[in-house]
């Protein structure tokens, strides 16, 4: 049966709401965990467990969701049924094989991996071997079951595999409600979610994949093997983003680690839920001019991603404190998470350009030049923590390395981009950068004009509501040819989806 080509803005729009409703679960998980829990040693340990593990593990599944569909699409158009089962039973074995060995260095290393926090105390280090040890379920299934979701999302079974990230949020959030007393429920929450979904997932997939006499096709695991080795450093710098800053925020009062966790993890909402490094990686792929298209994206990205940050940067305390201060996240916790968030925010719009920029250069080939440029955005940003540090910035000064890191990684791209012909910051792009501030700076002040308290979750609601809506309507009245274009170009794609 073939599948009718799907245009970037559709795909938006085509975002399913189980995949909405599993991150709106998630993000209470992370209310329920502040409330229940608070900014403590036991979370700040977590954090930095799973900072072991987003660099030993976590970056392989990124690689594996990179690399698996594209092969098994490949394999199952030429070769046909039985060879994309047979491939797909290669991924599988690959993925055991890998965890089997990234298992074993895991182990041979824990005496010293809680030196990731050199900040920690003897107490609080051990805290981080505990950690690891309630998370070795995640150790063993994480890369197994994103071959697993590879397979299911190479046959446009999207729901199914969204329905299992739906099910490591819900089961996860009802561990944590359930043991809320138990010292380590964060992991334990986190280790059982992973083992039901790993269930669910094998079960509905059992079909997608057999393993072949020899288990692994050498002959084609070996090109697969190849490419993510090529890949790894690029999906590394996120994850070395979150670990440097982590490192430097463990010589921090209790809290610190955490307090930075969250303020990222609120400041990278809009990215994370819009997703338009996946939604645009296609039409990206297909566009014969490429710049002009990546140019377009840019001006889409400046008109949403500005004002965002101009509400998030003003209104950082409110949002904290809105959405989290409760039970035991106390005003002081507002104080530190609105800290970070502050400073962390004005990186929004950096962590709309970089990824989607990113998939261009993964488009054109130039794996080794972007990656590059990111681990020198990592390099930067140390720099600027141990300076931000010694000024006596605290979590200020980290959250602000941070958003500087994320803009010369910008930079750089601009500058790469230039050299291969396509030019990004033209007069055009700066206009559209112009005028989304003014209307960011304008909403702003008309949704300051809100009367209820912004500190209430209703009142930031409303104010948020309000500045949304201001957007909206000053956007759809600028008379600004780019504008225009999107506008044009969303509203035919929501009467297309009609």
């Amino acid at each position: 049966m073939k599948h009718a080509p799907q245009t970037a803005i559709r795909g938006i729009f085509s975002v399913g709401l189980t995949n909405f409703i599993a991150r709106l679960v998630g993000y209470g998980k992370h209310v329920l965990i502040a409330a229940y829990i608070g900014l403590t040693a036991p979370l700040d340990a977590f954090y930095m467990a799973m900072s072991i593990l987003s660099l030993a593990i976590f970056t392989f599944g990124d690689v594996f969701d990179s690399l698996g569909v594209p092969r098994l699409v490949g394999t199952l158009q030429k070769e046909g049924e039985d060879s994309f089962r047979a491939m797909a039973g290669s991924i599988l074995a690959f993925s055991l094989l890998l965890t089997l060995l990234l298992g074993v260095i895991l182990l041979l290393t824990s005496p010293w991996l809680p030196w990731i926090a050199p900040g920690f105390n003897p107490d609080k280090k051990i805290l981080i071997q505990r950690g690891l040890f309630f998370l070795s379920p995640v150790i063993l299934l994480y890369l197994p079951y994103h071959a697993m979701g590879s397979f299911l999302r190479s046959r446009r079974r999207f729901q199914v595999f969204y329905v299992s990230e739906l099910i490591v949020a819900v089961v996860s959030l009802s561990v944590i409600v359930l043991w809320r007393e138990y010292t380590d429920v964060v992991p334990v929450s986190v280790s059982i979610s992973y083992f039901v979904a790993f269930l669910y997932i094998l079960l509905v997939g059992r079909e997608e994949f057999r393993f072949p006499d020899r288990l692994i096709i050498w002959d084609k695991i070996r090109e697969f093997a190849r490419l993510l080795m090529g890949l790894l450093p690029l999906y590394l710098v996120g994850y070395l983003f979150a670990i440097v800053d982590r490192v430097f925020a463990s010589y921090l009062a209790t809290g610190g680690v955490s307090a930075l966790t969250y303020g990222m993890l609120i400041a990278m909402i809009p990215a994370s839920v819009l997703m338009m490094e996946n939604i645009f990686i296609t039409p990206l792929s297909e566009s014969d001019d490429k710049g002009e298209m990546i140019r377009n994206i840019m001006k889409g990205i400046l008109i949403i991603s500005i004002p965002l940050a101009i509400f998030s940067v003003a209104n950082s305390r409110h949002i904290v404190r809105a959405a989290l201060e409760r039970g035991v996240f106390t005003s002081l916790s507002t104080e530190m998470t609105s800290d970070a968030l502050t400073f962390l925010a004005i990186s929004i719009p950096a962590t709309f350009i970089n990824p989607v920029s990113m998939r261009l250069f993964q488009i054109l080939g130039k794996l080794k030049s972007i990656a590059i440029v990111g681990l020198s955005g990592v390099v930067v940003n140390a720099a600027l923590n141990c300076l931000f540090l010694r000024m006596g910035l605290g979590i200020q000064g980290l959250a602000l390395a941070t958003s500087v890191s994320y803009y010369v990684i910008s930079a750089g791209i601009f500058i790469l981009l230039e050299r291969l012909g396509i030019r990004i910051l033209k007069g055009d792009v700066i206009k559209v950068l112009g005028i989304s501030t003014g209307i960011g700076l304008l909403s702003l002040a008309i949704a300051h004009a809100v009367p209820l308290s912004p500190d209430t979750l209703a009142g930031i609601l409303l104010r948020g509501t309000t500045f949304l809506v201001s957007v909206l309507i000053l956007v759809l009245l600028v008379p600004n040819r780019d504008f225009v274009f999107w506008r044009k170009t969303v509203a035919r794609e929501v009467m297309r989806s009609k």
